[in-house]
This record gives C-alpha cells, structure tokens and sequence, in this order.
C-alpha cells in the first residue's frame, strides 16, 4: 500500500529544539521519578540565574553610571548572588570566580578612571 494516493488531512506536529520536558516518554517508573526531579532542579536553576542575571546587570549598571557608593553595594549583591549560584550547583564554581573577577575589575577600572578626571 503506498501513500501517493492519500492527502493527509492534519498538519504534522510542530517539534521545537527542546523538547518539552512535561510529556516524558518514560518507560520505568524511577525513569518517571527522575524526569520529575529533573523539572524541579530546572525550574530552581531557572529562578537562580534569572536572579543572577538581574544583580550583575545591576553591577554593571552601576559601575557605567560611576554611581560610587552604589557601585560598592551593586557589586556585593552580585558577588552574594554569584558564589551562592556556584555552590548550589547552578554554576561552575570556576566561572563564577571569573565573573566575579572581571566585574572587581571592571569596577576598579571605572573608579580609577573617575578618579583621573578628578
């Protein structure tokens, strides 16, 4: 039987990059349980970066606008958020210790240069 003759009548599902993790094709039961864990640590890690994200955006604001006290606040709650990420999991510890290198770094820069206009 071949299929030149038959139209299909339905659109072929659309299927994204990533698919979704709900409707799991699991086959075992602790295969079951470890796509529910599985969705409990995305959406935690999701909320961890999304803070992470918010607090260095705020750093680097702040650091561009050579606000001075404000720079010094920023980047503590961006280094808090940072090395709390790193030791939960949600990020490598190393990457967290460049990142939160480079925004010293970049802070120092600012404030040297404010300085040097001074």
């Amino acid at each position: 039987m071949t299929l030149a003759g038959r139209r299909c009548t339905h659109a072929p599902p659309f299927r994204t990059p990533f698919p979704n993790l709900e409707s799991s094709v699991a086959n075992t039961r602790s295969a079951e349980k470890r796509n529910r864990q599985a969705l409990k640590r995305r959406a935690r890690n999701v909320v961890v970066r999304t803070d992470v994200k918010d607090t260095v955006k705020a750093a680097r604001t702040a650091i561009a606008g050579n606000a001075g006290v404000k720079v010094v606040d920023a980047l503590k709650a961006a280094e808090k958020s940072l090395r709390k990420a790193g030791s939960k999991g949600v990020l490598k510890k190393r990457a967290v210790s460049r990142r939160v290198s480079r925004l010293a770094k970049a802070a120092n820069r600012a404030k040297t240069a404010a300085s040097a206009k001074a």
